[in-house]
């Protein structure tokens, strides 16, 4: 019977002040599932499907007929972006109005 031999070095990292770290601000957040995302935003599934997906709502999904897998921070970061986006527009209409 072979036996293991155990060595005197140590299988861990010998620094592990030197493991890379996630940079501030670029947390995903906590995983949602599309009816998660349709509650935070006050949508429907449906709503989520046909309308945001097509302009870039930012998801996951492991094969063609997979889950959707959203990021809370990811969806909120994509919700602001769409209000400066829209926000010269929306500002445009008010001020043509009598």
């Amino acid at each position: 019977m072979e036996t293991l031999e155990s060595s005197d070095q140590s299988l861990g990292q010998g620094r592990p002040q030197h493991c890379p770290q996630a940079e501030e601000g670029l947390s995903l957040g906590s995983p949602m599932d599309i009816a998660g995302v349709a509650a935070f935003l006050g949508c429907s599934p449906w709503t989520i499907r046909q309308k945001y997906l097509p302009k870039g709502l930012p998801h996951l999904r492991a094969s063609h007929a997979g889950k959707f897998i959203f990021f809370r921070n990811q969806i909120v970061d994509w919700v602001r972006e769409q209000q400066i986006e829209r926000a010269p527009h929306e500002a445009l209409k008010f001020k043509s109005q009598p």
